[in-house]
């Protein structure tokens, strides 16, 4: 059931880059080569006079770097943010800096994403990465690949020839061989991510996102287990079935464990995968609605990192997990004020079936909780729109039962680039979930407000003495405004922070 296509594997709808990371060569560069595209970062300087600072890495001919910028400064006198010139028949594509007070992994990416189309209009085989100031050449290059994503195997005709180039200088200290391959190998897991996201949902669904999950653990390796619906029922998650009670597809519990160094440890990841989330029985508003299938950003980001993650061997196992569902008004959907029992015995009053990532979370965090005991759990969703409001569409929110934990995630998250800001789980909203009629309710009352609050505080609920931290990225999963990041489609926000945690942990 879902869409029909002559293209029978995923792969096959995976954009040309993925394919392309798999191909392009990187390497050191510091001769001027004339049949070249340079990307030179400059930074305008205010005093007298606008000036400008280039960073030309270790290039090492003066009279060409001098007759660049001289082109430059003729052609742009006020020093527009992107510039090309032509300078002995190579092309040099000059790029402001962000100005913004951002990590320096943004201002590289952003800086690549804001070169991309004109390097790529170029067409050469050779693009040299410059760097200098606090950019980096690594993440100038995870900026062009993040605007070179392009999904196109849902129209008609998307076999347009699309030309990249095949290789990649570096004109800096970030280069080294086993950098730059493994930054091809965390970009294709962020590809993955961004595809899973922005496919259509009659086509990413949760039999199919169950099914490419089969396929990553295959291809490495790594264990993969998988329960249907009566499995699902089996293992006593009610809160998680509830949510699929509406849709003909069935529901899929994915777990994805991948060995570390010390298989004696473990941690884990835990992501919200609504493939379309409806609303159910409380139907969403028009407006917008069609946005909805970017609900499982969260699952596709714990796809994502345990695509990476099976391919560098972290310091300990890793326990990927991800409830992949629909949530649809069918004839069996459940209602407003149903009870149901979640896999750890306590009893949930559903007050509005729109509020059902929480319910699908809280029988994975049990279920995380007694069967993997991890020394830490990571839960990602696009939770609540309420995480809109109070942080906008530039961060997104981060909230813990453990400060230390916390702090730890938020510099994973700093290097990464990716903004985080706590937010508190008052003590006093556990209160406000009480139900009269059974353990809990999935929603407080209106008066109470803090919808992305609240929900941490239900989740909490679940996690007992685990050590755990839950990110909401409703407002940043995809059309993220955050700097260095595609402000279209999905973003694989989350990633990064998440493969960090896991890289760096040391317990």
């Amino acid at each position: 059931m879902g869409y029909k296509h002559e293209r029978a594997n995923w792969k096959d709808f995976l954009p040309s880059v993925f394919s392309w990371l798999e191909k392009v060569r990187g390497k050191s560069q510091t001769a001027i080569d004339l049949g070249a595209t340079y990307v030179v970062p400059f930074e305008k300087k205010e005093g007298k006079e606008v000036t400008a600072l280039f960073h030309w890495g270790v290039l090492s001919d003066e009279s060409f770097k001098a007759e660049a910028q001289s082109s430059f400064k003729a052609l742009s006198p006020e020093f527009s943010r992107t510039a090309v010139c032509l300078v002995r028949g190579a092309a040099v594509v000059f790029v402001s800096v962000t100005p913004l007070l951002v990590e320096p992994s943004q201002k590289g990416r952003q800086l690549g994403i804001d070169a991309a189309e004109a390097v790529k209009g170029l067409k050469r085989g050779l693009v040299i990465l410059c760097e200098g100031g606090d950019v980096s050449g690594l993440d100038v290059f995870d900026g062009l690949f993040q605007a070179w994503y392009n999904l196109l195997a849902f129209k008609k005709k998307p076999e347009v020839k699309e030309v990249f180039p095949t290789e990649i200088g570096f004109c800096g200290k970030s280069f080294s061989e086993e950098a730059f391959r493994n930054l091809c190998c965390f970009l294709k897991a962020s590809c993955i991510t961004r595809t899973a996201a922005d496919a259509p949902p009659n086509w990413m669904n949760p039999e199919r996102f169950a099914d490419i999950a089969e396929d990553i653990a295959k291809e490495l390796g790594i264990k993969c287990t998988i329960l249907g619906r009566e499995e699902i029922l089996a293992q006593g998650m009610g809160s998680f079935y509830s949510v699929a009670q509406g849709s003909l597809l069935e529901p899929k519990f994915i777990a994805l464990e991948v060995k570390g160094k010390d298989t004696s440890r473990c941690v884990s990841l835990v992501g919200k995968g609504l493939t379309f989330d409806s609303g159910g029985i409380n139907l969403k508003p028009s407006l917008g609605i069609a946005e909805m299938k970017y609900d499982m950003c969260g699952g596709a980001a714990v796809l994502g990192a345990a695509y990476y993650l099976g391919q560098v061997t972290p310091p300990t196992n890793v326990m990927c997990v991800i409830g992949a569902v629909e949530n649809m008004p069918g004839a069996y959907a459940t209602r407003p004020s149903d009870i149901v029992k979640s896999r750890s015995g306590k009893t949930i009053e559903i007050l509005n079936t729109d509020a059902e990532g929480r319910l699908v979370l809280a029988d994975l965090l049990d279920y995380v909780k007694e069967e993997y005991k991890p020394e830490f759990v990571i839960d990602v969703a696009t939770l609540t729109g309420a995480v809109g409001i109070a942080l906008g569409t530039v961060g997104a929110a981060i909230l813990s039962n453990n400060q230390g934990f916390c702090d730890y995630v938020l510099k994973c998250s700093k290097k990464s680039g990716e903004p985080f800001w706590q937010l508190p789980i008052w003590p006093e909203l556990d209160k406000e979930l009480k139900s009269e009629i059974a353990d809990l309710q999935n929603i407080t009352g209106a008066s109470v407000k803090a919808g992305t609050l609240t929900a941490a505080a239900f989740l909490r609920q679940f996690v007992g003495d685990m050590t755990w931290a839950h990110l909401d990225i409703a407002s940043t999963g995809n059309a993220c405004r955050a700097t260095g990041f595609a402000t279209k489609g999905a973003s694989a926000f989350s990633l990064r922070t998440m493969v960090s945690a896991c890289l760096n942990w040391k317990g």
